[in-house]
């Protein structure tokens, strides 16, 4: 469900919401119209049509609501509760569909929200209610909102709303990423809130602030914002993880428990993937950063070609997106990446980081990312990745101390004394306290 709207939900949406305003006001008057509204994952797309929705039911307007909770091909899934709900029987057709759809919606506001997930027979009606809505009858007009992805949305919705905008007039809202004033004001009220902090359990909410940002400087914060997008759903998984700057993109933060909580609707876009997606998924996970398909099908121990099949499926459901750069891929946003990665079988990992370790090794990557790996496998090859480790601090310590310090200190731990330190041992150690010092962590 939506963010309260006492959570700051709307915040920096000031615009938008006069708009939307704006097409209430119409329908007062007896036009109705037709609202997309646009952005990406996370921008905020549910909340701004929940406004819409409460300043309707405010008015005293008839809502409907129809969600699509999954992807499927069920026909007409989309619009089975407004049927149910009116006690109206189900019709035979896509014509007979919008006519009830209509009928119900009359003077009122009809959302439906994640359409790039509608089954065909459901996008059909769609696409009769928007190329109706411009010879509408004034006795019976509506508002009809529709949100959506236009990644992941099909061809004839997309050039159907297009046409609306240029054509017929249609309200077109983006939802854009925050300014940087808007998310620290976001992350305040969030602070001082008593509602649950994102990625707390209910019996937190009394007790507990927002996970994340214990200082809230205004340095720490402009970061978050940065490292989020600007988009505010990838603001508040940030913070249930325990955003640290320092260790930003290597890690979303300390705290998985929360960020799995928060990342509940990401999880589930997660399971509605094909059995091989979901193991090249884990497999990008691991590899992190940009990735090349075949790299992610060998990690994943998969047939290069099933591997290539499953890539692109992550591609068509926007969870992975080309970088331009030849055929590598990356995650939509890293925080994605760190959502997968935690919530792997723990059994899974060792061996995934391992095979690549291995392929960063035959392909001579960098130290920092080969390291990125072995710190995976301390407690399986330890000895064997402490030099890496080391090597990977080494070329961090200067762009990022903490995490140099860290896979220090995992190298000692690997490597523990026995009786003489070694030179190898004490060139660590020094190592490793200029890297806490440099961190402010000593």
């Amino acid at each position: 469900m939506p963010l309260p709207m006492e959570d700051g939900a709307l915040a920096g949406r000031e615009v938008e919401r006069a708009r939307l305003a704006q097409v209430l006001d119409g329908l007062g008057h007896g036009r109705g119209a037709v609202v997309e509204i646009v952005g990406e994952p996370g921008s905020g797309k549910t909340q701004l049509a929940c406004g819409l929705a409460d300043e309707a039911a405010r008015r005293g307007l008839p809502v409907l609501w129809a969600r699509v909770l999954r992807s499927g091909d069920e026909p007409f899934g989309v619009f089975r509760d407004v049927a149910e709900a009116s006690g109206l029987p189900e019709a035979p057709s896509p014509a007979g569909w919008c006519e009830l759809v209509r009928r119900r919606a009359a003077g009122g506001v009809l959302v439906v929200d994640e359409l790039h997930r509608a089954d065909p027979a459901s996008l059909e009606v769609v696409l009769r209610l928007i190329s109706s809505s411009s010879s509408s009858s004034a006795s019976t007009p509506f508002v009809l909102v529709l949100a959506h992805r236009p990644r992941q949305s099909q061809p004839a919705l997309l050039q159907a709303l297009d046409l609306g905008v240029r054509r017929d007039g249609m309200v077109r809202v983006q939802a854009g990423p925050l300014s940087a004033t808007v998310a620290a004001t976001l992350v305040d009220t969030w602070a001082r809130s008593a509602h649950v902090p994102p990625g707390a359990d209910s019996q937190d909410a009394a007790t507990a602030p927002p996970h994340g940002l214990p200082d809230r400087t205004s340095a720490s914060t402009a970061a978050l914002h940065a490292a989020a997008q600007g988009l505010p759903g990838y603001l508040r998984l940030l913070v249930a993880a325990g955003f640290d700057p320092e260790t930003w993109p290597d890690r979303a933060g300390e705290d998985e428990a929360r960020l799995l909580r928060e990342a509940a609707p990401l999880l589930g876009e997660f399971g509605e993937l094909s059995g091989s997606a979901r193991s090249a998924l884990r497999a990008a996970a691991v590899l992190g950063g940009t990735f090349d398909p075949v790299e992610v099908a060998r990690v994943a121990g998969l047939r290069t070609e099933a591997g290539l099949d499953a890539c692109a499926e992550l591609v068509r459901a926007d969870v992975l997106r080309p970088t331009g750069r030849g055929q590598r891929l990356a995650f939509r946003h890293p925080v994605v990446g760190h959502v997968a990665h935690t919530a792997c079988e723990l059994s899974f990992l060792p061996a995934a980081h391992r095979r690549a370790l291995r392929i960063a090794t035959e392909r001579g990557a960098p130290a920092a990312e080969r390291a990125r790996h072995a710190e995976h496998l301390v407690h399986t090859d330890g000895v064997a990745v402490a030099r890496v480790l080391a090597d990977g601090a080494a070329q961090t310590v200067t762009s990022s101390p903490a995490i140099a310090a860290r896979w220090l200190r995992l190298a000692l731990d690997a490597r523990p004394a026995r009786g003489r330190r070694s030179e190898e041992r004490a060139r660590w150690e020094l190592a490793y306290g200029r890297a806490l010092i440099a961190s402010g962590r000593l």
